[in-house]
Order: structure tokens, then sequence, then C-alpha cells
């Protein structure tokens, strides 16, 4: 029955990275409860303490990443501001399809609104920040999967 919830969480976290959520703590969770099941004999303390260390990056990649991507375009602060916000909205008012597109509107529409750009220099800012976002979902999945089949390769 332990095996059965370890996966399914496991599972749990590996989708919901892709949908830029922090799974990565579901995956850590599931090992974190092997661990304390069965007495740390397949995870020590150590190793949970830089598993724990790898998902705080991993959670916090696309917080970076898409501001990166937005300034490598030529954004301003306020683009920044706007594909972040873009994204938290887009995931809110359109689940998957909003939180493709949220970042490059939200940082389009400040950069045209407050920064006072053109729309051909605004959409690039707003590209930008769509490509910072796919990649940081990209690498974001990519770790949970990869910390995740690591885990499970130890467990069973």
């Amino acid at each position: 029955m332990l095996n059965i919830i370890i996966v399914l969480l496991i599972l749990s976290g590996i989708l919901l990275s892709l949908f830029n959520l922090p799974g990565i703590w579901f995956v850590w969770g599931a090992f974190l409860l092997h661990s304390m099941s069965t007495g740390f004999t397949v995870f020590t303390t150590t190793q949970l303490i830089v598993l724990a260390l790898i998902s705080l990056v991993i959670s916090l990649l696309d917080n970076f990443i898409t501001p990166l991507g937005a300034s490598r375009f030529g954004s301003s602060k306020w683009g920044i501001v706007g594909a972040i916000l873009g994204g938290i909205g887009g995931v809110i008012i359109g689940g998957p399809v909003g939180m493709l597109i949220g970042p490059f509107l939200g940082a389009t529409l400040l950069e045209v609104v407050i920064a006072k750009k053109d729309l051909s220099n605004a959409s690039k800012a707003g590209f930008g920040a769509f490509l910072g976002f796919l990649v940081s979902v990209i690498l974001k999945f990519g770790g949970v999967v990869a910390v995740a089949l690591w885990g499970l390769f130890r467990i069973f």
C-alpha cells in the first residue's frame, strides 16, 4: 500500500510540473514518506536535505528564467513584471492555454501601456517572456523526472 501511495505522489508531482506548479515537492514528499516509514534505509537524511535543496532550485527556475527570456529580447522591468503577472493571471483565467500565452500578453501589455514602447518592440519582449517560460517549464519537468527516476530506482 505504501508503494502505491509513493508512486501516486511521484506521478502527481510529474503531472503538476507540466502545469508549471511545484510538483517537485510531491516527489520529495514521497521520498520523505518512504524514508520515515522504512527507518531511512533507502534515503539518508543527508540525501533528503540535498534533494530538498535541488527541489528548491527546481521550484524557483521559472522565477528567473521567464524574466531572463524577456530581458534578453529587450524587455524593461515593466515587461518582466508583466510576464510574471501574465503567467499567474493566465493560469487563473485560461488554464493551460492561459499559462502559455499569459507571459507573452502580460509582458507585451505592460511594455506598451507603462514603458511606452511601440507594439513591435513590446511584442519582442513578450515573445522573449514566452520563450523563457517555455524553457523554464521544460527544465522544471526534466528536473522533476530526473529526481523521480533516481528515487524510484533506489526504492525498487
